[in-house]
């Protein structure tokens, strides 16, 4: 089983909202937010949003546009204007949460041919999210001891605090450069003298601004990660409507407290208006490279987190409360087969060449089958699903244990999506053809160690899950061509190598033989 890939609608990094004249990147405006899909959105129809989704990367015209005084200019983009009603489980749901009535995902088609019917403009939001005063949530003292995680504490007490802000004198910062030693120190409940901000993340797929802050003063942290949503128009239209920052705020707030079986970093603050987040540093703790790929032994570290995890939260009834978590009938998925014929010309053009023929048939016939295809997993029991399983959100260190970053993705879903996106596009070719049995005989006994039954930790289920979100993944890249920038380096050799990996995965796994393509 897999999901729509990192980049499918904008994990990959980019550069949006450049003006085609200039090369002035247009900045958010202080104060403002990342719009919120909401429920009326998606009960309207959220299938006329489909082609109104994703901006012109500067990509050939398409022939039969007449107007040239109405092409996007290369690095252009325009946005869709959604209408946001806020947070706390009241954005966009599609279907009922499970237990409260299963809905079945539908998705109307949309002829989506041309890349420029994007017209709708986010500035006409005029909805904000709903104010919420800070609160203290539960500290975590304990509980990441056996882990090496420690909450932090001052004399004022716990510094984990929930809420739209911290004070009302001091704002939280809707761009890293605007962070400072004041909005810290109220959210730390301690005295803050300077800081020293350094960005990081950059090309490695974050929705988002993030810094390492390092702090002068007495009884604070030496250096801290601060999370905040991009500044970049375009990503904060993208980030909107997939709701990322509001799903990570709400795993810290609501699932994080209860997180027992892998590691994550301390979330000391996480606010929503704006939404920020205050990370403990994992330093000296080192991320994984998803272009490098991982060693043999941070591969089976890797699938004894995902064993961990999925057995922990399968099946938990508290996963149906979460109605702001998405599952398997999330628009997302059906909107890769309304995406296909947009980007499929561009894919082709990139990787044609370099890719198997057989794969990319079995792509072109699986589309119109996708939505049905999802519904094949209806009966499979559902977890808790990191959603962008991945080396560069993995940071591991001296001792061999792993830390999992970046919730923004986590949704509830059958265990093997998260085993597709690892093992499908995380894994060098030479590497997964030696380790892939290995691999999914290591995750099964590890689900079976922690109480998972016989029958949902089988082998051939999970290799036949693997397999057929293999050819999914493959399929999706239509989409995330059409965010990529290529002249991000590190962006592009990132989306080359999902892309190779994932093609060479399903050609030797015969994915489209098993689904009779």
């Amino acid at each position: 089983m897999g999901k729509l890939p990192c980049g499918a609608l904008g994990k990959i990094p980019r550069r949006l909202g450049r003006r085609h004249d200039d090369d002035t990147p247009h900045m958010a405006q202080p104060g403002t937010h990342p719009p919120v899909v909401s429920q009326a959105e998606c009960d309207a129809g959220y299938q006329r949003t489909v082609k109104k989704t994703l901006h012109h990367r500067g990509w050939a015209r398409p022939p039969h546009r007449k107007d040239e005084s109405q092409d996007v200019g290369p690095g252009e983009h325009s946005r869709v204007g959604l209408d946001p009603h806020g947070v706390g489980g009241r954005g966009c749901r599609v279907g009922a949460p499970l237990g409260g009535g299963h809905r079945r995902l539908e998705v109307v088609p949309v002829q989506v041919d041309d890349i420029h019917d994007v017209t709708s403009s986010a500035e006409s939001l005029d909805g904000r999210l709903e104010e919420g005063g800070g609160e203290l949530i539960g500290s975590r003292m304990g509980e990441n001891d056996e882990r090496g995680h420690y909450p932090h504490s001052t004399k004022s007490g716990n510094w984990t605090t929930v809420g739209r802000g911290v004070s009302a004198v001091v704002a939280a910062p809707c761009d890293v450069r605007d962070i400072s030693a004041e909005w810290l120190g109220e959210v730390l409940g301690s005295r803050v003298d300077d800081v020293d901000i350094e960005v990081i993340g950059a090309g490695v797929g974050f929705m988002g601004q993030l810094a390492r802050v390092r702090l002068v003063s007495r009884d604070v942290p030496a250096s801290l990660i601060v999370k905040i949503p991009s500044a970049d128009p375009g990503a904060q239209m993208i980030g909107g409507m997939m709701r990322v920052w509001e799903r990570e705020h709400r795993f810290y707030t609501d699932i994080a407290p209860n997180m027992r079986s892998v590691s994550i970093p301390h979330c000391i603050h996480s606010g929503v208006d704006p939404f920020v987040l205050v990370l403990e540093d994992l330093a000296p703790a080192r991320a994984g490279d998803q272009v490098e790929g991982p060693t043999q032994s941070q591969a089976r570290a890797v699938i004894d987190a995902a064993a961990a995890l999925h057995a922990e939260w399968m099946n938990r009834p508290e996963l149906a409360t979460y109605d702001w978590m998405p599952d398997l009938n999330d628009p997302s998925t059906g909107m890769v087969a309304q995406l296909f014929p947009a980007g499929w010309p561009v894919f082709l053009a990139r990787y044609a060449d370099s890719l198997p023929e057989r794969v990319l048939r079995w792509c072109e016939a699986f589309v119109p089958r996708i939505v049905d295809w999802v519904h094949t997993y209806d009966d499979w029991p559902t977890t808790l699903i990191h959603g962008d399983f991945r080396l560069d959100n993995m940071f591991f260190d001296d001792r061999g244990g792993v830390t999992l970053i970046d919730w923004q993705l986590a949704m509830r879903a059958p265990s093997t999506t998260d085993l597709v996106y690892f093992i499908g596009t995380n894994l060098p070719t030479d590497t997964r053809r030696v380790m892939t049995e290995e691999l999914i005989s290591r995750y099964c006994d590890g689900l079976r160690s922690r109480g998972v039954s016989a029958e949902w930790a089988d082998r051939s289920r999970i290799r036949k899950g693997l397999t057929e979100g293999v050819l999914f993944y493959c399929t999706s890249f239509a989409a995330s061509i059409l965010t990529l920038d290529q002249a991000n380096e590190r962006g592009a050799a990132l989306m080359d190598s999902l892309v190779r990996r994932a093609f060479s995965a399903a050609d030797d796994l015969d994915a489209g033989g098993l689904l009779g393509l």
